[in-house]
């Protein structure tokens, strides 16, 4: 991440043609639409951090989640033994939405890193495009 933000700082004044839909807007910089990637991509590596962190959770406490044939202690020591938490409520399952934020999380990454490279190749059209 650090190249894009040194790449908007390089050209903080490059003079680019902002576009809109594709169409001539208002004059920016190359450095302020690569700050905008940077942006984007740091919010994604903030997300990506969180995400880890909510889904590393585990249980072992049984179809019903009320510990009926273990200790919940045994829960913990195992948890601690795989680097995760103890689910501090659960079913059978650890919670989903805690794995569909994760994924939630991968596809915004995936999104960003092909609205960039669609972007990039965008950059490239000649102006008369038509001709």
């Amino acid at each position: 991440m650090i190249p894009v933000k040194r790449l908007a700082l390089k050209h903080a004044a490059t003079p680019l043609m902002g576009r809109s839909h594709g169409v001539h807007g208002e004059p920016i910089t190359f450095g302020f639409k690569v700050a905008g990637w940077y942006t984007e991509l740091k919010r994604n590596v903030d997300r990506l951090r969180y995400a880890r962190q909510d889904v590393a959770f585990g249980q072992l406490s049984g179809a019903m989640g009320n510990f009926a044939h273990l200790d919940p202690r045994v829960e913990a020591v195992v948890c601690k033994k795989l680097g995760l938490k103890p689910e501090p409520v659960s079913t059978q399952v650890v919670p989903r939405d805690r794995h569909a934020v994760f994924i939630q999380s991968i596809a915004l990454c995936g999104a960003a890193i092909e609205r960039i490279a669609t972007e990039i190749r965008h950059l490239q059209r000649t102006e008369n495009a038509g001709s």
